[in-house]
């Protein structure tokens, strides 16, 4: 996907409508297209999605979440079910739908440049922790749930592939504690743990 970045960056924008981002109750500060759309669907508490050329050509405006946390998820169940169960009670949530393409990479940018805390969560297995990394190198971004205790603390799932567990780097004890106990855990299985902490009501 970089080099589609990198074409957006020259005025052409390539594949600008295949894998949106999907959201939850960011809601919008301003007043533009993309602006609106957020904001009625946070009204109702419905998942919203972006395209890439929603974002570039009517970039959204996110100055109302300037210190406040924005949840980062893999898959989209965990979404579905927050829509649910939380609806507009959901905190700030984004999916990247597996590993961030596009359109989620340029709205978490956003997001981090307006003072928006990300909070990082992914499945743990081998393409959780690398699709955990990369959201992680955004500057202001933490680990949320995504520690050795909570692994443990988890219901296992399927058996990793033979492959070596990657070094996390907020938590040097992570993948020790995957490698030795040998399974996956996914976001699926950690779902009341999640919502729990996205619920607002608690707030």
């Amino acid at each position: 996907d970089g080099w589609r970045e990198r074409w957006a960056a020259a005025g052409v924008i390539c594949d600008e409508l295949s894998a949106p981002v999907l959201t939850l109750n960011l809601g919008s500060g301003g007043d533009g297209l993309s602006d609106r759309v957020l904001a009625m669907h946070a009204e109702r508490g419905e998942a919203c999605s972006l395209s890439l050329r929603q974002l570039l050509r009517h970039r959204p405006s996110f100055g109302h979440l300037d210190g406040r946390s924005v949840f980062v998820v893999e898959n989209p169940t965990v979404v579905a079910v927050a829509v649910e169960r939380l609806g507009v009670h959901c905190a700030p949530l984004v999916c990247t739908s597996g590993h961030p393409r596009g359109a989620t990479r340029l709205l978490l940018r956003e997001l981090a440049r307006a003072g928006a805390r990300l909070q990082v969560q992914a499945d743990f297995d081998i393409d959780g922790l690398h699709i955990a990394a990369q959201t992680l190198a955004i500057p202001g971004s933490r680990p949320w749930r995504m520690r050795a205790s909570d692994y443990r603390a988890a219901l296992g799932g399927p058996p990793l592939r033979r492959a070596s567990v990657p070094v996390a780097e907020w938590d040097a004890e992570l993948a020790p504690a995957m490698s030795e106990r040998g399974v996956g855990v996914h976001e699926e299985s950690m779902l009341d743990v999640l919502l729990a902490e996205l619920d607002r009501r608690g707030s």
